[in-house]
């Protein structure tokens, strides 16, 4: 039987270490947008601003008209 190397060994245990927090939904790849936003305040506060914005631009233009900064749809 082969005598596995310290570095394997590492290796080895780094990798079940990412498949246990995948396992457990913790791991950075598994994180959502919906999870990503509610643990980042700075995230939450961008999107604060940026509705603001949309709602002060929506009441300054006719209700037909979108405001002219926003994409077409």
């Amino acid at each position: 039987m082969p005598k596995t190397s310290r570095k394997s060994k590492i290796t080895q245990e780094a990798v079940l270490s990412e498949l246990a927090l995948m396992a457990e939904g913790r791991h950075p790849d598994c994180n959502t947008i919906t999870g990503r936003f509610i643990r980042d305040p700075e995230l939450q506060h961008a999107s604060k601003i940026l509705r603001d914005a949309i709602q002060v631009e929506y009441h300054h233009q006719p209700a037909s008209d979108p405001p002219a900064w926003l994409l077409p749809a």
